[in-house]
């Protein structure tokens, strides 16, 4: 009777490099591990503001843990990065959708919150950036700005 042995054979899967793919957005982002910890505790990336630990965030880069789904969305939102890049290293197109969604809920903060003059600070101070996004971005948060202005003025009106 032959005897069989059978070797286990480790497999790599995609989150495996879970671990050096936060590592190294966090430095293309030039963060240190507590600087990411800090970020992750702002109310536009965790409304909770718990954000995630420096310890935490060790232990993901070194792959001794595996963050949760919460921690690996906010993870995703400070690194600006989808989370199936994190998990599986690749770009979802949905991000996009996202980051309109985000950008046209700040400046409705900041409309809310500040003058006409501080608004058109904010934009003549970030032309180039805003020039340099997709044009159907662009165009979209050209639309929702112009509906913002809209309606502020009606507002103020209303109160004359």
């Amino acid at each position: 009777m032959s005897e069989t042995t059978s070797e286990s054979i480790k497999t790599t899967v995609p989150e495996d490099g879970l671990g050096e793919r936060i590592r190294q957005r966090r430095e293309e982002k030039n963060f240190t591990q507590e600087a990411l910890s800090v970020l992750t505790k702002s109310k536009y990336i965790d409304p909770e503001c718990k954000g995630v630990s420096r310890p935490a965030i060790v232990g993901y880069e070194k792959n001794s843990t595996l963050p949760g789904a919460r921690e690996l969305r906010i993870l995703a939102e400070a690194l600006d990065v989808t989370p199936s890049w994190l998990v599986l290293g690749r770009y979802d197109t949905r991000r996009t959708e996202d980051t309109a969604t985000v950008l046209i809920e700040i400046l409705r903060d900041f409309v809310l919150q500040n003058s006409r003059d501080d608004l058109r600070f904010l934009f003549s101070s970030t032309k180039n950036r805003v020039e340099s996004l997709d044009p159907d971005l662009r165009a979209s948060l050209e639309i929702e700005a112009r509906e913002m202005a809209r309606a502020e003025t009606q507002k103020r009106n209303k109160g004359r």
